[in-house]
């Protein structure tokens, strides 16, 4: 391997920045969202730049002057070249016009050596022989994937820029007059949050057994076979074939537990088939690696989307087990402080990718504890991070689980369905607490953009499945139940 090849750099572009900050100061806001100290290759430039930023913070003049007694009183001036060098940066300057083409110059050759030292690393470590080769070319893809976010781009956008795209954008949903986010197949839920919306972070929450994986993978299912999405769905947890297992079953509406024993009817066995042909269809992308980090979700959801032309919708299942991108060197965080990374990291990757992430959640042991065994934000377990950064969660709760397996019903005694649900939920009549074993409420607990409320599923455990309840059921937001 060559090792004394000269690195990329523009020292003629870095003069021309530092000496156009020099020749007018105004130009110092617009080099400061392009460049880092870092960025320069010359440590003699990186220096003076630095000084300028320690002049600007400190609200001092940023001129020949006062940044060379800046580096006088740091013992830097000589080190820099002295004061010849100073008052030679702006030689030759003319104008600050060309300014912001100069240090996307100098940046430009930052990121290649940026690329150059990344690459000299992942070297290193082939040489090496990692035994996880996977992990180990994740790694590295991230690695470029990282860099990659790093081009310049500007951030902001003017209240005038805002409003031409912004009034575009509501004509666009006026004429559309439908459900605007990705929809989860689920009349009332998707009539509640008007779809999961593009940047938000959706957690979905619950204590074990109330059905969470199975809800989203009925939700996956939904958005790509009903409604043409692409999905990628990181499973942490459960294996490929435990989640092929639940989709068929919740498909063909056949028992999951004849699939995973394998004594399956030869009558099922023609419609397992057709289930396949169906399924095939369907743009769902599985991943279930075990030891994923937010940076390897997002390389390789990176991947599915150059693969597949686009993503739509992003699902983690579940939150507390994503590993942390821990830094070299860095110092062990406590749990708490784990979870509000990943928190954090799910939440800046769906303003990345301008896609939903829904990510799993479990909640803590206190809801065991409540008399009515009803999920509220403090029992998302291990940090109150996952409230703040989340757009939306929603909690699963099915109360059969704490209690009667019966049907619930209007009156004490009489064990059909309830006619109206919402006159139920409001206290009409005379109620008894008692539940069908299915019968699993959704509490839109927060919606950063929208309203909270109840919506009523049908769950059927043995397919994994859940559905709209009868018509009758969902006519409006549902109230707490007393």
């Amino acid at each position: 391997m060559v090792v004394d090849r000269i690195p990329p750099h523009n020292l003629e572009a870095e003069r021309a920045v530092l000496g156009a900050i020099l020749f007018e100061p105004g130009v110092f806001d617009l080099v400061l969202e392009i460049l880092k100290p870092e960025d320069f290759y010359s440590e003699g430039h990186r220096q003076i730049y630095q000084a300028m930023l320690a002049l600007e913070t400190k609200g001092s003049p940023i001129d020949i002057i006062h940044l060379t007694d800046y580096l006088k009183s740091q013992g830097a001036l000589e080190k820099v070249g002295g004061p010849e060098v100073i008052a030679g940066l702006v030689d030759g300057v003319a104008s600050a016009v060309g300014v912001e083409h100069w240090a996307k110059k100098v940046r430009e050759k930052a990121l290649l050596r940026r690329i150059i030292s990344e690459a000299s690393g992942i070297i290193e470590e082939a040489y090496g022989e990692p035994e996880e080769l996977e992990s180990f070319l994740d790694f590295a893809e991230a690695r470029f994937l990282e860099i990659a976010t790093e081009r310049v781009e500007r951030k902001y956008v003017s209240l005038p820029e805002l409003l031409t795209s912004g009034i575009k954008f509501l004509e666009e949903l006026a004429q559309r007059k439908d459900i605007t986010g990705i929809r989860s197949g689920y009349t009332d839920l998707d009539n509640l949050t008007n779809g999961f919306q593009p940047q938000d972070l959706v957690i979905i929450a619950g204590r074990p057994s109330m059905g969470k994986s199975a809800l989203a993978l009925n939700i996956a299912r939904n958005s790509a076979l009903e409604y043409g999405k692409t999905v990628a769905f990181f499973s942490l947890e459960m294996s490929r074939e435990q989640l092929l297992i639940r989709l068929i079953a919740s498909e063909g509406k056949i028992d999951q537990n004849l699939l995973r024993t394998g004594f399956i009817p030869r009558k099922e066995w023609g419609k397992i088939i057709s289930i396949a042909g169906k399924m095939s269809k369907a743009k769902i992308f599985i991943d279930d690696s075990s030891d994923l980090s937010v940076l390897d979700i997002k390389s390789r959801a990176r991947r599915i989307k150059s693969e597949a032309g686009k993503i739509d919708l992003i699902i983690v299942d579940y939150l507390q087990i994503v590993r942390p991108s821990h830094s070299v060197g860095k110092r062990r965080e406590s749990r708490e402080q784990e979870v509000s990374e990943i928190s954090r990291s799910l939440k800046a990757l769906a303003k990345e990718l301008k896609v939903p992430v829904i990510a799993l959640s479990q909640l803590n042991r206190q809801v065991e504890h409540r008399e009515d065994h009803k999920p509220v934000l403090a029992d998302l377990r291990e940090s109150g991070a996952i409230e703040q950064d989340a757009d939306v969660i929603i909690f699963v709760h099915r109360p059969a689980l704490y209690g009667s397996s019966k049907t619930r019903s209007r009156k004490k005694g009489k064990q059909d369905e309830p006619e109206d649900y919402n006159a139920y939920a409001q206290g009409v009549g005379e109620e008894e607490e008692i539940y069908d074993e299915g019968f699993c409420e959704l509490k839109i607990a927060k919606q950063r953009n929208g309203p909270t409320g109840t919506v009523a599923l049908q769950f059927f455990k043995q397919w994994a499945r859940f559905e709209n309840r009868e018509a009758g059921y969902n006519k409006e937001q549902i109230p707490e139940i007393p």
